[in-house]
């Protein structure tokens, strides 16, 4: 039964204190100095069932445009080599503005209740 003063700490992720971490500390009593304090050993279920033995990682540098899209920084510094580029990534943000504008007001009107 569980006493309406006890107080349940667990600390799973505390271990630096040298308390066990699979551990649940139970403070109980009526006032200051009448608390005790009590351990309960749990189940440690992640460590218990999961193994990381048979795991491979493959690890790829991510592709522009494909992955992820080129630091902004990055492109404004290419333009300054390359005019073709300076434009079409004017172009872009041109057009990128006009569909934004429409695009969002789709989705405004979307989201508007129909009564």
């Amino acid at each position: 039964m569980r006493d309406h003063n006890s107080i349940n700490i667990t600390l799973s992720d505390y271990d630096e204190s040298g308390m066990a971490s699979d551990t649940i500390y139970t403070l109980s009593g009526s006032n200051i100095s009448d608390i005790t304090i009590d351990s309960t050993t749990t189940i440690n279920a992640f460590s218990d069932y999961v193994s990381f033995d048979d795991i491979t990682l493959t690890i790829n540098n991510p592709v522009e445009f494909e992955d992820l899209m080129p630091d902004v920084a990055k492109v404004e510094d290419m333009c300054n080599d390359y005019p073709a580029l300076r434009k079409a990534y004017e172009n872009f943000k041109t057009i990128y503005a006009m569909v934004h504008q429409d695009w969002k007001g789709r989705q405004d009107s979307q989201n508007d209740l129909p009564f």
